[in-house]
C-alpha cells in the first residue's frame, strides 16, 4: 500500500476516535501526535494498518509489535476500512482475508475470521459495532449498521441493522 494511502487510513481512524469524544477541530490538531503514540486505542490501530498495509517482509515486525503491546493479531492483507475504532484494544483477532467497512468499531477479545471446515471469510458492513468476546466466522455477511452483543458466536448471515446477542443461533 502506498504511503499516502496509509497516512489517510491512519487520519480517518483518528478522526473517527476525535469525532467519538467530541472534539473541536483544533483540539484534533494539537492532540494528533501525541494520541497516535500514547493513545492504545489509536497505538494500535496504527499498528494494524502498519501490519497490515506493509510488504509482506515487514509485516512480522509491526505485527510482534501488536502482539507484544496490545496481545492482539491480524494475518497480513485483510480488507479494513477508514475510521477503525477500538476502544479496548486488547485481544483482537483478525483473520487472513476478512473485509470490514468503514467506520467499525471492535471491542475488546473478539475473534473475526475463518471457521473451520466452512471455506471463506467473514464480510462486516459499514457501521458495525462488535461487542466484547463476539466471534464472527466463516463466509458471513454482517450487514451496515448492526450491533453483534457481547458473548455473540455469528456463524450465520446478519441483516443491516440487526442485534445479535448471545445464545442466537442463525
Amino acid at each position: 500500500m502506498p504511503a499516502d494511502g496509509l497516512f489517510a487510513l491512519i487520519l480517518s481512524d483518528y478522526r473517527a476516535f476525535s469525532e467519538l469524544r467530541g472534539d473541536g477541530a483544533l483540539r484534533r490538531r494539537l492532540l494528533l501526535v501525541p494520541r497516535l503514540l500514547l493513545n492504545p486505542s489509536l497505538h494500535a490501530t496504527v499498528l494494524i494498518r502498519l501490519a497490515n498495509g506493509c510488504p509482506r517482509w515487514s509485516h512480522w515486525f509491526w505485527r510482534n509489535l501488536l502482539v507484544w503491546k496490545h496481545s492482539s493479531d491480524i494475518v497480513h492483507r485483510s480488507s479494513i476500512g477508514p475510521g477503525l475504532i477500538l476502544p479496548h484494544p486488547i485481544g483482537i483477532v483478525i483473520g487472513r482475508g476478512v473485509r470490514i467497512g468503514s467506520r467499525v468499531t471492535i471491542a475488546h477479545n473478539v475473534t473475526i475470521g475463518v471457521n473451520v471446515g466452512k471455506p471463506g471469510v467473514p464480510t462486516i458492513g459499514d457501521g458495525v459495532i462488535v461487542c466484547t468476546q463476539a466471534m464472527i466466522f466463516g463466509p458471513v455477511e454482517v450487514g451496515a449498521r448492526s450491533l453483534i452483543g457481547a458473548g455473540a458466536l455469528v456463524d450465520f448471515d446478519v441483516p443491516a441493522g440487526a442485534t445479535v446477542r448471545a445464545g442466537r443461533s442463525g
